[in-house]
């Protein structure tokens, strides 16, 4: 098989509950010029052994497997590693989407070339898959000011469904994909924002499901846990200055005009000044570590 035209990632751990659905409403796409990568995360439940009869069923679906689990990040990362399309999204194994996500989202993308990123809206369903809420997305992000979509997802954007819609894998090279922290996912919308404007797609195709098991249903503690957070298992968690400090970095990098970068810098300082209380417990947090380790030691 060629190049496909668009690459659709899926990283999975332990996905046997919705992964058919999931992989149904992929597979069953009306734009026909795709291919879906599977990386597996070590899983020791049924996800391998539905992978590989998906596999010998349709040519379209590539299934890896990690020999041990990565983390999240790491699994995020290398399906688009893997990509071989010009357009590349995200997928998760307990989602869905309508038959004709794609095919929108490629028109979305075709239509207006400085575009990023096309998405639709997002319907939350429950467990069962029945609708539980239809949300508009937030609107402002196609703007052709840099600084009015990077501040406007700042305050409006809560849930980041975004990397469920379709992305130019060129615009995606040029970030540095997902960190290990809290928020990264944020982080990376807010990257593709400084190269240009969102499409959006105002109808609802992409269904994201709420359940005990997802990721959005874990408190911070899980989350840290979730995300690999590095600088947690040190006993040290600086999640809030690492993200102030990875959007203040990629900002100031980026080749937006100095008034937007002064704009967006301004916005994060004012941000900052609002978790001022968490900057300030997790420094304290990490200054005091020293002290704990010569007590334990002594």
């Amino acid at each position: 098989m060629g190049e496909p035209c668009v690459s659709i990632g899926l990283p999975v751990y332990n996905g046997e509950e919705y992964l058919r659905v999931a992989l149904d409403s992929l597979l069953e796409q009306t734009y026909p010029d795709f291919e879906v990568i599977v990386s597996d995360n070590a899983s020791d439940d049924a996800t391998e052994s539905i992978c590989r009869d998906y596999v010998a069923r349709d040519p379209r679906l590539r299934y890896s497997r990690l020999e041990t689990n990565q983390g999240v990040v790491v699994n995020s990362n290398r399906v688009f590693e893997m990509a071989r399309g010009r357009y590349f999204r995200w997928a998760s194994h307990d989602d869905f989407t309508a038959k004709d996500h794609l095919g929108l989202c490629v028109r979305a993308l075709e239509r207006n070339p400085d575009a990023v990123l096309s998405y639709t809206w997002t319907a939350t369903v429950d467990a069962a898959g029945n609708v539980l809420q239809e949300d508009p997305e937030t609107e402002g992000l196609d703007s052709s000011s840099i600084a009015e979509r990077y501040v406007t997802y700042l305050d409006k954007c809560g849930w980041c469904n975004f990397p469920y819609g379709l992305i130019r894998s060129a615009a995606l090279q040029r970030t540095r994909l997902f960190r290990d922290h809290i928020g990264s996912d944020h982080d990376l919308m807010l990257e593709l924002l400084l190269q240009g404007p969102f499409a959006p797609v105002p109808e609802f195709k992409f269904f994201r499901r709420m359940h005990a098991g997802a990721a959005s249903a874990l408190d911070k503690e899980a989350l840290a846990e979730h995300y690999g957070h590095a600088a947690r298992e040190a006993g040290c968690d600086m999640n809030t200055w690492r993200v102030l400090g990875h959007r203040l970095a990629t900002s100031l990098r980026s080749s937006a005009p100095v008034g937007d970068r002064r704009r967006i810098v301004g916005r994060l300082l004012r941000g900052a000044m609002w978790d001022r209380d968490d900057l300030t417990s997790e420094l304290i947090e990490c200054l005091r570590l020293p002290l704990r380790s010569r007590a334990r030691s002594g």
